[in-house]
């Protein structure tokens, strides 16, 4: 009897003690922020919040029915500082606000103008939005980029705003960013900022027989903490899936001869090396690229070394051309600062005291391309001529 009296007693300690979840909320009484866009206009910083409804979402996910598409809510504070207008947008909340969710940040051409120190400062601080959100700038108006959706009545989770990376793998172009990585790009000697450029167009799809508005990556804006330098579209930037992407995706290369069309190229793997030249206080850079790749389409008849000579020749144009794009609007859009960086740190940095250190149209010395086509699909390469 004692015995059971003091399995009782052991038993109902141990039950006390216990912590639970005192905190827990139920998740109908909370919402939760799926993107965050902030905007400056008119002295005032202005915080939009996308929030989606998890319950709707929960029921499509876990194999419910469709019943038309996910609730779009968008939330709205402006103030002085980007904090008071994130108070703002708190004060006319029906229920607390969770960010742990926050997936994406879209920044407007008006805040990278006025500078990111502010922006970056308070996403170190605030507890709740991670650095592995993906992060874009923007010259349209948030709100409506947040009420973009997917086809077929998908989760706005699933658009290129949440979800970047299964378009980037079919089609290499401009990378994705995440906020760490930013802020690391912010933050290293000789490097810029490099942000996608999120735009909108209704010219590409249609649903049920009317135009669909759908989300793209049209370039990217080059900025620093303080100062936005300039936007470079994707007609600016064919050079730049050759000089920084991995090579688990796909990059297409049309060939050309002459001023025609000749074969288009999926180029599957891309290595490049860049060196700086340091001859006393003058800073050369030539690189090196390696590609491999095979024939998606061939359009004229062409042996295997020609084609890929004139693969070699194109790269080298787009790399070149890309190059004097970013130097028009002073930008370093390879970054070949930041290897001269960690090439010799303590020049580096004396260069940069004296105001030596300036990129020109002839820094970029060299371009040496190699195309290794390993692959021509059902047909044969054409032999070559005598």
């Amino acid at each position: 009897m004692k015995s059971i009296w003091m399995k009782i007693i052991v038993f109902l300690f141990f039950s006390l003690t216990l912590s639970g979840c005192w905190q827990a909320r139920e998740a109908e009484i909370m919402d939760y922020v799926s993107a965050v866009g902030i905007d400056y206009k008119d002295g005032q910083f202005e915080v939009y919040t996308q929030m989606l409804s998890f319950t709707v979402l929960s029921k499509q996910e876990g194999g419910g029915s469709r019943q038309g598409t996910v609730p779009i809510s968008i939330a709205k504070g402006t103030g002085k500082t980007v904090n008071n207008a994130i108070n703002n947008l708190y004060s006319g909340a029906p229920k607390q606000i969770f960010w742990g969710h926050t997936t994406a940040m879209i920044l407007s051409e008006g805040v990278m103008k006025e500078g990111l120190k502010e922006m970056i400062d308070l996403l170190n601080r605030h507890q709740q939005i991670r650095y592995s959100i993906w992060v874009y700038g923007t010259d349209q108006t948030i709100s409506d980029l947040f009420f973009i959706t997917p086809t077929f009545e998908q989760s706005p989770l699933y658009s290129i705003l949440h979800n970047p990376i299964e378009p980037y793998v079919q089609r290499a172009y401009i990378k994705p960013i995440k906020l760490h990585e930013l802020i690391a790009q912010l933050d290293e000697p000789g490097m810029i900022g490099v942000v996608p450029y999120l735009n909108a167009y209704n010219k590409e799809w249609l649903e049920n027989e009317k135009a669909k508005e759908t989300l793209f990556i049209d370039g990217v804006y080059a900025v620093n903490r303080d100062k936005l330098f300039g936007k470079l579209l994707n007609k600016d930037l064919s050079g730049l899936p050759w000089m920084g992407r991995k090579s688990f995706t796909s990059s297409q290369l049309q060939v050309y001869e002459g001023e025609n069309p000749a074969a288009n190229v999926s180029i599957k793997h891309v290595k490049y090396n860049i060196k700086p030249i340091i001859q006393g206080d003058d800073v050369k850079f030539n690189v090196d690229i390696v590609l491999k790749g095979e024939v998606s389409s061939l359009l004229k008849h062409l042996s295997l070394k020609k084609l890929q000579t004139l693969a070699e020749e194109r790269v080298e144009k787009q790399v070149f051309a890309t190059y004097h794009s970013g130097i028009d609007m002073d930008v370093d859009i390879y970054q070949l600062m930041h290897t001269m960086y960690k090439k010799d740190p303590k020049l580096f940095h004396q260069l940069v005291s004296e105001d030596k250190l300036t990129l020109n149209s002839d820094s970029l010395q060299s371009v040496d391309v190699s195309v290794d086509i390993t692959f021509s699909g059902k047909y044969k390469y054409f032999e070559e001529q005598p």
